[in-house]
């Protein structure tokens, strides 16, 4: 089966918002597996990363082949490292992003330094002087991700003896990255929400909106292990939760111990994971907005939330998806907010069959749901209503699982302003996009904009599948 001809148009999910895993097979867009050849037929894919998304849904991710680490938006790899020669480029962090006109920023490493590149080529790498604060140097670049507008971000070490090594971090913003100026936005040693950054319990947790208005972070300040971290909201230069702090809304006496990467949209309304002081089998909770929405033993579709929160993502129109650990681990998708837990559904779990080629036959089964909670958020979860995810696939007709990135549909392609409802103004959208090739029209999500778009969003708006 060739994935890169095939054209999964998801017109059976797009009819039908309540599709359910008891209904057998899901229809999921295949956009890579370990081991596949890349367009061209001389490239083999070896390892793949977490899946991000532009401001477009355009589904976007790090990877190695035997051509070396590339970069890849939408259909497939823009960028190899070779094609940073002369400058030598060596691997490739997980962590990255793109912009809406096809920008990116990764994080190989440039000449032996840890680096941050974007299609403008080196931004910041270790051993470099940093204006931005006199006296310091780069120690190492780290967890990049850029807005749909092309604004960059990343985490970086600093010390003030040249080629020292790190002794604080900083969170730095460059709005452009084709004439870089380097904007400390956090600098270990400062005070923000009034607690001073210890760069010693600072994590690499945060996220920044698509307008790069709001930004979540998980820092960490002086004190005893049990309160040293704290999460910290920019805009407001406010603390919304602490280590030791009581859980608002929580069981009698329950304290956060710990935090898991947040999440942040346009509105500035968040949500993140935590493990509290509760029992070991309801520990785990996710918070919206500073309230629980979801704890670990509840039952979602049928399935009991268990285990901790491995990734967790909220989109600009507050859809909230997360992935659990417990077995089978599970990928939960629901509008956030206070019944978050009665109307969320579980859209994919370890074991689910899938159909890649619209023929409503099991392709591939999924093994096992992969994101990384330790390096990067895991979940990027765009307007489309279609999650990216990376996952373990073994093919249904027999053979050995694999890694691999899907899409899922959790939503209806129909309601294209995402206001909850089917009408003539989702039709008069669409048809706006339509007209102007934007790749928001890409129902299908093969990669670009044309007529088989227009029917399977026809044939969805005519099912009134909200």
């Amino acid at each position: 089966m060739n994935q890169f001809a095939a054209s999964v148009s998801f017109a059976a999910l797009a009819a039908s918002a309540s599709l359910t895993l008891a209904q057998g097979v899901v229809p999921a867009k295949l956009v890579v597996r370990v081991g596949d050849t890349l367009p061209g037929g001389a490239t083999t894919v070896s390892a793949i990363n977490d899946p991000y998304t532009d401001g477009f849904g355009r589904v976007a991710f790090t990877g190695n082949s035997s051509a070396g680490n590339f970069v890849w938006i939408g259909t497939g790899p823009v960028w190899f490292n070779s094609d940073g020669l002369p400058a030598v480029l060596t691997g490739a962090e997980g962590t990255m992003g793109a912009s809406n006109a096809g920008g990116f920023i990764y994080s190989p490493s440039v000449n032996g330094n840890d680096a941050v590149w974007t299609q403008s080529g080196l931004l910041l790498q270790d051993g470099d002087s940093l204006d931005a604060l006199p006296g310091q140097f780069a120690t190492f670049n780290s967890r990049p991700t850029m807005t749909p507008s092309g604004a960059a971000f990343w985490v970086g070490g600093t010390t003030s003896t040249e080629g020292g090594t790190t002794n604080n971090r900083v969170f730095w913003r460059v709005q452009n990255p084709a004439a870089p100026i380097l904007e400390p936005l956090i600098v270990g040693g400062n005070t923000y929400a009034g607690l001073t950054v210890n760069p010693a319990t600072t994590t690499f947790a945060y996220d920044v909106s698509d307008d790069g208005r709001h930004r979540i972070h998980e820092l960490g300040t002086t004190g005893p292990t049990t309160s040293d971290r704290f999460v910290y909201l920019s805009l407001t230069d406010s603390l919304v939760a602490r280590e030791g702090s009581p859980v608002a809304g929580g069981q009698v006496g329950e304290a956060f111990v710990a935090f898991r990467i947040p999440a942040i949209n346009n509105s500035g309304n968040w949500a993140l994971a935590a493990d509290t002081s509760a029992a070991t089998s309801q520990d785990e909770i996710v918070v919206y907005n500073g309230n629980v929405i979801l704890r670990e033993g509840a039952v979602v579709g049928g399935n009991t939330f268990a285990g901790a929160v491995d990734a967790i993502s909220i989109n600009n129109v507050d859809d909230l998806a997360l992935v659990t650990s417990g077995t089978p681990n599970l990928l939960i998708v629901g509008r956030a907010g206070p019944n978050f837990a009665q109307d969320a559904r579980v859209i994919l779990r370890a074991g689910q069959l899938i159909d890649v080629d619209d023929d409503q036959v099991c392709d591939f089964q999924v093994t096992d749901l992969n994101p990384s909670n330790s390096t990067a958020p895991g979940l990027d979860l765009a307007e489309n209503r279609v999650v990216y995810i990376n996952v373990d696939l073994a093919p249904c007709d027999g053979g050995t699982s694999v890694e691999g990135i899907i899409g899922v549909r959790f939503g209806c392609a129909a309601d294209f302003n995402n206001d909850g409802q089917v009408d003539f103004f989702d039709y008069l959208d669409f048809s706006q996009a339509f007209g102007d090739d934007s790749p928001l029209a890409d129902t299908n999500l093969d990669g670009q904009v044309d007529f088989f778009d227009y029917l399977d969003f026809s044939q969805a708006f005519d099912a009134d599948c909200v």
